[in-house]
This record gives C-alpha cells, structure tokens and sequence, in this order.
C-alpha cells in the first residue's frame, strides 16, 4: 500500500467556517463537553449569540476540531453542524481531496500521533502542543478509497464499544428505576421511612494519606486511590488507580475495606462531594483529598450510595459546600448533618440483591467494552503505526 507524506498544514490548515446565517441560539462547545479518547459529545450547549466571548472559534461540519490544551487528554471531534467553539480547539479544514475528515480525526486519535505529540508541548500548569512544530508534522496518506476502508472498519470497532457503553448506562438508569421501585420517591416518601443523620450511621471516619505528585505514580507499589478515580456518577474507575510507596503502618492504617463510602472532599464545586462504594480488594490506600466512612449495620452501602446520587441528596450537599472560585469543600462537622432515610432492612436486602445482579451485567459488559477498545487499538496501530 503506498503513501505519500503530507505536512500537515497543507492538508488541514486552520480554517473557521466563514459567517453563516443565525437564528435563535447558537451551539457553543467547551473542551470539557468532549469525551477524551473517544471524541464522544457529551452534552449540546446552546445561548444567545451576546454571550459568544471573543476568544472562540467558528466552525462547521467541514471542520475537524483539535484541542492544543492538554493533548495527551486526546479531545478530537467531527462537528455535523455550524457552531462556536473555545479558541484551545483548532478548526482544521481538510482538503478533502486528499484526506478524508474521517482518517484525519482517527489518526490524530491513533496511539502513534498521541504519542509524538504529547512530547511537543509548552508550559507546565496550561500545556499546549506548539503550533509550530504541529504544522510541520508529517502525515503519510494512502489513497482516499483506502482511507475510507480504514476508517470504516475502525468505526465498526468503536460501535462495538459504543454499544457496550451504552449497555452499562441503562443499566445504571435501571438500578434508579429499582430503588424509586422498592423504596418510593424520596423526595415524596411514600412509605413514610425514618431519617437519621449521616453521623449516626458511621462507625469511623479517615481521612486519607497525603502524597506530593512527585510521591505516586503508575510504577509504585501499593495501589493509591485518588479523587480522579472518582467518578461523577458514583463509580471507581479502577484503571485511574495509581501507587505509591507505603509502609506497613500506613496501609494498616489507610487500607480500603469494601463496603467502604467514599468521599471527595475538596475538588472543584462542581465535582466536590462524589461518592462511591469501594468495591474492590486489600490492600489499596486512599489520598487526603478523601474521606473514609466506615457504616454501621442499619444501612447497606448499596442503599446509601445510591441516595447520594439522587437529587434529594444532591441538593442537600450543594448547601454543605463552601470554598473559593477554583477549591471547594464540604467538611465533616456540615456533612455529618446530612439527613439518610433509612428503609426497612427486607426491602434494603432486596435491592442489594438486584445491585448484584447488575453489578455482574455490568462486569461483562465492561469486559466487552475493554475488548472492543482493544481491538481500536490494535486496528489503529496496524493501521498508523
């Protein structure tokens, strides 16, 4: 199969799409709504063409949109119709005549150009790849009928992926769906279950073991959890899972039980206040920006998880959370006080019953989905190198 070597200026130069016609509101797309890796759109903004800022690119479906921000986050997205973007999104515009928008998007995702370009960046708290050498790298095309056999059969890798993915997010609507089921709407309580506060329902509380960026890593032996491994809607993410060095004490001291309720501390106002179950094994220690909470037996972990990830609790934690415009916290002394329904223990031991069930769905589905994204990238690196 031969190819030619293309700049990549001279294949994709930056273009924004020229003025076009608004009515109403306009699209504007922040990096945070692109999913990394993935270049999935999470969410679709829209406002009043008044409050597009100056630094914004505008783009169109002919554009393929890069983030200089933070490349190694890998944010790299096909636009299917007119909008506003942050300046930190590159407009490219394809000559499609010689590449397709669809095989340059997945080679800027591919592991070989993540790799190369994650080394080209300046700055230490803002990193962005530099244009300039950006513009000079070398891209070697194959022929456009090619291109489109490539990316058609990466994109038959990735809905497999896609498929899987979506398979776990029903499920977790389905586990709300259960607990309204079983329990009743919190916010009405129909059955009329009894609160207490969060303070009489835990055994102990721990804050975890402070470590520099400098003191954890991939390599490190003792596993270390930290806030990032968090996610929004209540999950570990065990892949986000460092380590560090830890001495015996520490571990005994810091050790994660499962069962234990996870609570992030201090974060971003938006993000301060996840929670999650840990449900994995010994051994793993957790950072200080979290809190362990260990339970006592009138609630299960399953029951009290989910609550904090309905809106009656959420609500509740919003007025617990005090900080400054980028830090904020919710302490022990104001999350203490936070009113938990108790529900009978047969209906608690009922749902749990159906958390295990969907917890054993969603393990195979999540086995399906890392496959699927392996085959991605092995395709990819067959394909770019």
């Amino acid at each position: 199969m031969s190819k030619i070597l293309y700049k990549l200026r001279d294949i994709a130069p930056a273009a924004q799409a020229e003025n076009f016609e608004i009515e109403g509101n306009v699209w504007i797309l922040n990096l945070d709504k692109i999913e990394p890796n993935t270049g999935v759109l999470l969410s679709k903004d829209f406002v009043s063409i008044a409050e597009i800022g100056n630094s914004t690119n505008r783009f169109d479906d002919g554009n393929v949109l890069y983030s200089k921000l933070r490349p190694y986050l890998n944010k790299v997205y096909l636009p299917d119709s007119p909008g506003f973007c942050t300046s930190e999104l590159v407009p490219m515009r394809p000559n499609q005549n010689i590449v397709t928008r669809e095989y340059l998007a997945a080679y800027l995702k591919s592991p070989y150009f993540l790799q190369w370009v994650s080394q080209q960046v300046d700055g230490a708290k803002m990193p962005r790849v530099s244009m300039r050498i950006l513009w000079e790298h070398e891209v070697a095309l194959p022929s456009l009928i090619e291109q489109r056999r490539i990316t058609a059969v990466l994109s038959k890798a990735d809905s497999l992926r896609s498929k899987r993915q979506e398979a776990m997010r029903l499920a977790d609507e389905f586990l709300r769906a259960a607990y309204v089921e079983i329990f009743g709407d919190p916010v009405e309580n129909p059955y009329q279950w009894p609160s207490l506060e969060l303070s009489e329902l835990v055994e102990s509380t721990k804050l975890g073991l402070v470590r520099s960026a400098e003191e954890f890593g991939w390599n490190l032996p003792t596993p270390y959890l930290r806030m990032d491994a968090i996610s929004n809607d209540g999950k570990i993410l065990h892949k986000k899972i460092q380590g560090t060095n830890a001495s015996p004490e520490e571990i005994a001291q810091f050790e994660l039980r499962r069962g234990d309720l996870l609570f992030n501390t201090r974060n971003s106002r938006e993000l301060v206040g996840k929670t999650a179950i840990w449900d994995g094994g010994d051994g793993v220690i957790f950072n200080n920006n979290i809190m362990r909470l260990r339970l006592n037996s009138m609630i299960a972990p399953e029951v009290i998880a989910m609550q904090f990830q309905l809106p009656l609790l959420k609500q509740e934690l919003e007025t617990r959370k005090s900080g400054t415009t980028s830090v904020f916290a919710v302490y022990y002394k104001d999350l203490k006080t936070l009113p938990i329904q108790i529900p009978s223990k047969d209906r608690q031991q009922k749902y749990v019953q159906v958390t295990k069930k969907v917890a054993r769905y969603m393990a195979k589905m999540q086995e399906m989905a890392s496959n699927a994204e392996q085959l991605t990238q092995s395709l990819s690196h067959k394909f770019f190198g």
